[in-house]
């Protein structure tokens, strides 16, 4: 067969890795679930990179963020190649200005998010590059091994059948899982499936416990579950339930450097005013011409008068720092398996800081996807195949218990791994999660659609269990990892790494320690 590079996954991790491995005349077939791009929490960004061009600063900052939990060779790794990532987005097509201390996307028109842009210009320059195919409506369910090497991927198409796509080397830039929350601001179909592949497949995950959850989530029924996205003006005020204001009354900084620097403690501050009744935010001291700034214009397309009404606010899940661990190539400890974005465990720590996610997903998927090319090519005999799928033949065709489970999978993990947790909470969740694993098992779907959703559910379930087991055994809170009952950070027993390995045959994770660093 021809030298073929898989990247898993549309986002700007996964589009820049397709980018860089036609740069270096790899045959790219680039899997996204949706349309290009529009189905990715990167459409849903604020197009903010950090600038990473100062190595030991870069680290420092890093390390700093996530409480001494990162990785200084990997977060070196992003430093080091920030240029030439960039460089390729640039020369790509890819707009991106300086501005301040950061690089953002251009976001035409100013009424949306700098996502969109950022989207619309990597899938533009995808579809301009003769050597890469774009594959959509595949949902990639799983890493096919020959031996110790990666050679193909498990895909469900729309209609319904099997795909096995073979390759010499498969990139997994399959984003995080904060839709597995009850609460959260990413895409629906964001639930965990790069780390379910990554786990079946015999790679590690590493620290999971820690979820960062974004401050000002919109928590109003009748609007979308969106971030209110940053720079916010000065006159933006937060109250309770009570009438105070949270600000003021805890002395709080600019609402700016805390969603920046301080997200965990914020949310953790929000999360418990929010026991008593809702937080809002009001928004109606903004003088007119701030309207006219990014941004605001997009607030107003959601047909809500945040101008006069104040919305109801909530903490919400938002980005995993875990994940799995690479190379300096971006390769995992399978060899043709790369990963990119935030699937990759390293760079964050215990917390991540404003503006490094898309910088990594940026420089990794450069990474990954240069390495990926230079993979031999493939001497297995799996060649791709397309064949249909028993269980949709004769199964179930009412949606109605996945809708529920998917609900109640989303309420065990805001209830029992959200914001707060204590060891109780995440036994009962636990024992909740099997519980739950074992309805999904007993699930025939009998629709493409249903078929994809039970590969949903089955990619939450894995990931609240990991969420929930590396939690329990981390007795501290640290970072975005906040215990009632063990309120303290302790260097002297916790500084370390939690490493999950998955029993497929127990369907359980089993967790052990590493030294961070």
């Amino acid at each position: 067969m021809t030298h073929r590079v898989i990247v898993v996954g549309g986002g700007c991790g996964g589009m820049t890795a397709a980018l860089a491995a036609a740069s270096l005349g790899a045959d790219v077939l680039l899997i996204v679930r949706g349309p290009l791009g529009i189905g990715s929490n990167t459409c849903l960004s604020n197009g903010v990179f950090n600038i990473a061009t100062d190595e030991e600063s870069f680290i420092a900052d890093a390390g700093e963020a996530g409480k001494g939990l990162h990785r200084p060779r990997y977060a070196g790794l992003i430093a080091g190649n920030f240029t030439r990532a960039f460089d390729l987005l640039r020369t790509s097509g890819v707009r991106i200005a300086a501005t301040h201390d950061v690089l953002v996307a251009r976001s035409d028109p100013r009424d949306l998010p700098r996502g969109v842009g950022l989207v619309r210009d990597l899938a533009a320059a995808v579809n301009r590059t003769a050597c890469i195919t774009v594959v959509t409506g595949c949902l990639v369910t799983g890493i096919i091994r020959d031996g110790d090497r990666a050679c193909a991927v498990r895909c469900v198409t729309s209609e319904g059948r099997e795909k096995i796509i073979a390759g010499s080397a498969v990139v997994l830039a399959a984003g995080g899982a904060g839709a597995v929350y009850q609460r959260n601001d990413n895409q629906a179909t964001i639930l965990g499936h790069g780390f379910r592949c990554a786990a079946l497949a015999g790679c590690e995950l590493r620290d999971m416990e820690f979820v960062q959850f974004y401050p000002m989530v919109i928590d109003e029924p009748s609007l979308p579950s969106l971030m209110l996205y940053p720079p916010y003006p000065d006159e933006v005020a937060l109250f309770n339930n009570t009438g105070e204001d949270i600000r003021h009354k805890h002395g709080m900084e600019t609402l700016n450097d805390l969603v920046r620097f301080k997200r965990d403690s914020f949310s953790s501050l929000l999360f418990n005013e929010a026991k008593n009744g809702p937080v809002v935010a009001d928004f109606s001291a903004v003088p007119e011409e701030q309207w006219h700034r990014y941004p605001l214009p997009f607030m107003e397309r959601m047909h809500y008068d945040f101008r006069k009404r104040r919305v109801r606010i909530s903490p919400g899940a938002h980005f995993f720092m875990g994940g799995v661990p690479v190379d300096d190539t971006c390769r995992t400890n399978i060899t043709g398996l790369y990963a990119c974005g935030e699937v990759v465990w390293g760079l964050h720590g215990a917390n991540r800081r404003g503006g490094n996610a898309l910088t990594e997903c940026v420089v990794s998927g450069y990474i990954a996807g240069q390495h990926a090319a230079k993979e031999k090519e493939t001497r297995s005999s799996l060649r791709d195949v397309v064949r249909p799928v028993k269980s949709v033949h004769g199964g179930d065709t009412d949606s109605a218990a996945y809708r529920v489970l998917r609900a109640e999978i989303r309420e065990a993990a805001w209830t029992h791994a959200g914001v707060e947790r204590n060891g109780p909470g995440m036994r009962e969740g636990l024992q909740r999660v099997n519980e739950l694993e074992e309805r999904l098992m007993a699930l025939r779907p009998g629709t493409p659609v249903l078929l994809k959703a039970r590969e949903d559910l089955a990619a939450a379930v894995m990931t609240v269990k990991a969420i929930l087991t590396a939690g329990l055994s981390r007795c501290e809170s640290r970072g975005a990892f906040i215990r009632s009952d063990y309120p303290e950070t302790d260097d002297i027993h916790w500084k370390k790494n939690s490493s999950l390995t998955y029993d497929e045959e127990a369907c359980r994770f089993d967790v052990s320690y590493v030294d961070a660093g």
